[in-house]
């Protein structure tokens, strides 16, 4: 089980990649930070705050914040897996493969608020479109969040948890064993969501 405290510290003495504003990189930590200045600012447990203010309010009811001393995923569910142990990106497959190791139970307290929610793909299909449209927010706070920023790929920008990719708007989650992606289409309005539950393999 990690706190989001702990799991700043481990980064913690790290120097800065580059100076506040002048490049773009995308980092689990700026999200765990995130959450404990959200729940600082509020006195609201993160869990709490998600659920309040955007489970509830669009109606995901099959979505939930897990405590984090508790590993387990709701049922129905498919198990998680994963090619070894490792995070390799992209995974160099070794000969031979190793055997898919079973993950489903591993705690999600390490991704905190970058990641430890749970979702169906209905809900992620409704999380999709207020996303990208700003349902829960004013319209000056989602022009601050579709301020895109370069990201080195010339098919992909970046906002304020938001990315774009060839008019795809949205965001996708990796977590040991799973893998989703939601986006809407800008074009028409139509909401893709993808899960799996083999998170990254590798190209054979």
């Amino acid at each position: 089980v990690w706190s989001p405290a702990e799991l700043v510290g481990l980064v913690a003495d790290e120097p800065p990649m580059f100076p506040a504003g002048t490049d773009w990189y995308y980092s689990n930590t700026n999200y765990v930070m995130l959450g404990i200045v959200a729940e600082q600012v509020t006195g609201q447990p993160l869990g709490r705050l998600i659920s309040d203010r955007i489970f509830t309010p669009l109606g995901m009811t099959g979505c939930s914040f897990p405590d984090a001393t508790d590993a387990t995923v709701p049922d129905p569910s498919s198990r998680g897996y994963m090619l070894s142990n490792t995070w390799d990106r992209p995974p160099t497959p070794p000969a031979p493969l190793p055997a898919i190791v079973d993950v489903t139970d591993v705690n999600p307290s390490w991704a905190a608020g970058a990641g430890q929610a749970i979702c169906t793909a209905a809900d992620l299909a409704v999380w999709g479109r207020a996303l990208a449209t700003g349902e829960l927010l004013d319209p000056e706070m989602q022009a601050q969040r579709l301020t895109y920023y370069p990201t080195g790929d010339p098919h992909a920008k970046y906002g304020l948890g938001v990315v774009d990719i060839n008019g795809l708007v949205g965001h996708n989650g990796e977590i040991s064993g799973y893998m989703s992606q939601t986006a809407r289409r800008e074009s028409d309005g139509t909401v893709i969501v993808v899960l799996s539950n083999l998170m990254i393999a590798p190209d054979l």
